[in-house]
């Protein structure tokens, strides 16, 4: 099970890095913040050494309003769609999360990081499990940390 989380949490971390090709943004006037909204769209595979792999796809949107005054604030959504296979090519699990981060920074300072996920996953024997999370940093230190799940059936 560990590993099916470290698995989820990988991917979580590539998306937060992957951005998709094109961007729209939004000009600011006065004191309102320059909005750039961008397409999140990764997907790719990766091979274990165990001769295992896990197939993912990644798709939402990622929006950065930037001040004037240097605050910067982004939003993400997105869904990650993840297939993990044995070296023999059997199920391991397969998984739907959807995914929402939210930063808000003052110059190099984090004001506030929150990710929340939910994730539903069926085992390669047929059970399913859920699991959410929810992190949030605020004024540099971490005020929550909690992980709920998985819980299988």
């Amino acid at each position: 099970m560990r590993r099916i989380i470290t698995h989820l949490l990988a991917a979580a971390a590539i998306v937060l890095l992957a951005a998709g090709p094109a961007a729209a943004t939004t000009a600011a006037a006065g004191n309102a913040p320059t909005i750039v909204t961008e397409p999140i769209d990764s997907s790719g595979t990766h091979e274990e050494p165990d001769g295992s792999s896990t197939t993912f796809r990644v798709l939402g949107t990622r929006t950065t309003f930037t001040f004037p005054d240097g605050r910067y604030m982004l939003r993400e959504a997105y869904t990650d769609h993840q297939v993990l296979t044995d070296a023999s090519g059997g199920l391991v699990f397969e998984s739907l999360s959807d995914i929402s981060t939210e930063v808000i920074a003052q110059g190099e300072r984090t004001i506030l990081f929150r990710s929340t996920g939910e994730t539903t996953m069926t085992l390669g024997d047929g059970s399913e499990c859920t699991l959410s999370s929810t992190f949030v940093v605020a004024n540099d230190k971490v005020v929550k940390s909690e992980q709920v799940g998985p819980i299988c059936s």
